[in-house]
């Protein structure tokens, strides 16, 4: 048993467990945070021929009374979109400390204004801090939809919270085409980790040839990071799919009997790495419900690869105090 704030399980390569079988699944592509298979040919990589035009924020400047939402019970982020007329997008840049799967009540989230009154102009947070971005690989799926992954690696010096990239698609010009935002499926990326973001393209324009992703949120976690309690994870069992395109891990994740708090939410996040060591695919796995100090809940998570070989797969796991 090894109690750590993230638990990363390096599970042996390919040959150590060629033995180990399992029949493929069907999959219907939905824009969700766990990825699903498929078994098409991967974008090829292609050159620009002229550096892209990428979408930019507003200057940064605070107004003088931004309107503010706060969260009663029954809220979701979508939901508060909706009701004052505005874009989940918009809602998740200004908000950049705001998990949209974990609002609590009382917690204020700021409303973009209308007019001039921009996205950029509400801003509150300072420059983000910057994040090692890999290369954006895109893999289509039979429904002609397609899934564009990077990996961001925290080579700072603190834990960084409100990851957020923009992922933005080309032609062969380098004018952009279309942009999705993507998410940090975990809400804390410790110093010295890395973490998958995934954005969805329902109808990718079909004469795009890269894409690329741009930074729009990091802040470094400052006390916020006390809010994150350790957590064990233990009997963990493996075993990769015979196509090597797919690996399942079984085990419990429980909240020590010395944890300092009431309950905690419970996250954990399977990644899939090719022989790049590049994510190609995630799965993730929330509690249903908060757990006490002592408490378990066991979890079951299948990943599967967009497209290469599963090399090796890494678990990270995050409890999230409940104030």
């Amino acid at each position: 048993m090894v109690v750590l704030r993230r638990i990363i399980f390096l599970v042996c390569t390919l040959p150590l467990l060629v033995a180990c079988a399992g029949s493929p699944i069907e999959y219907t592509p939905q824009p969700t945070q766990t990825l699903r298979p498929y078994y098409t040919i991967t974008l090829s990589p292609t050159v620009q021929s002229t550096p892209p035009t990428i979408p930019t924020l507003p200057p940064l400047g605070p107004t003088a009374t931004p309107l503010v939402h706060i969260v009663v019970s029954g809220d979701t982020l979508l939901g508060i979109a909706i009701r004052y007329g505005v874009s989940l997008d918009d809602l998740l840049v200004i908000n950049t400390s705001i998990n949209p799967r974990l609002l609590s009540i009382g917690q204020e989230v700021i409303i973009p204004g209308p007019g001039d009154e921009s996205v950029g102009a509400l801003l509150m947070t300072p420059t983000p801090v910057p994040i090692d971005l890999s290369p954006v690989r895109c893999y289509p799926i039979p429904s002609g939809s397609m899934w564009c992954l990077t990996t961001a690696r925290n080579m700072t010096s603190a834990d960084i919270r409100g990851l957020s990239v923009l992922v933005t698609l080309v032609n062969i010009t380098g004018q952009p085409l279309a942009h999705e935002p993507a998410y940090s499926p975990l809400d804390l990326v410790p110093k010295g980790s890395l973490i998958p973001l995934a954005a969805f393209f329902l109808d990718p324009p079909s004469d795009h040839v890269n894409a690329i992703a741009t930074q729009l949120s990091a802040v470094q976690a400052g006390e916020e990071v006390a809010g994150y309690a350790d957590l064990v994870v233990e009997k963990a069992i493996s075993e990769r799919g015979s196509d090597g395109r797919r690996w399942r891990v079984q085990g419990e994740a429980a909240l020590p009997v010395t944890f300092q708090g009431s309950t905690a939410r419970i996250n954990v996040l399977l990644l899939a790495l090719d022989a790049t060591q590049e994510v190609v695919g995630y799965s993730k796995w929330e509690a249903e419900t908060a757990l006490e100090p002592g408490g378990s809940a066991a979890f079951d998570l299948t990943v599967f690869s967009l497209g290469p070989i599963i090399d090796r797969i890494e678990i990270l796991a995050e409890a999230q105090v409940i104030p």
